[in-house]
């Protein structure tokens, strides 16, 4: 199983990579979810949020409701400074590298439509 209720909070076991989990988590936040990476990077954990809606943010991910571009640009530019000259960048190149290297919409499309196709069948 993937989805695990613990009281209030889900707790996703993705075991995937760090771009995909970033993904899942970037796109949480633009839905003002509170999402904590734990166990070595291998679960993330949905603070008050149920599984249904964690499957409802799956599912637009599935659908690709989400790219790069536009989850890079609403992270924090504090979030997106990770390299050595990162801090000098312009935000329109600093998301544009953030993008490309830190995220993955097409992969994370891929995983959550098969991680809800196993929890439907």
């Amino acid at each position: 199983r993937h989805l695990v209720s613990r009281g209030p909070h889900t707790v996703l076991f993705h075991w995937i990579g760090d771009r995909i989990a970033r993904t899942v988590a970037t796109a949480a936040s633009r839905r003002d979810w509170e999402v904590t990476r734990e166990s070595f990077g291998t679960t993330l954990t949905f603070r008050e949020t149920p599984p249904h809606e964690v499957c409802d943010l799956l599912d637009a991910l599935a659908q690709r409701e989400y790219d790069d571009l536009e989850l890079a640009r609403a992270q924090p530019r504090e979030a997106k400074v990770l390299d050595k000259y990162d801090a000098y960048l312009p935000d329109a190149f600093l998301d544009r590298g953030y993008a490309h290297d830190h995220l993955d919409v097409a992969g994370t499309a891929e995983w959550a439509s098969t991680v809800l196709d196993e929890r439907r069948g």
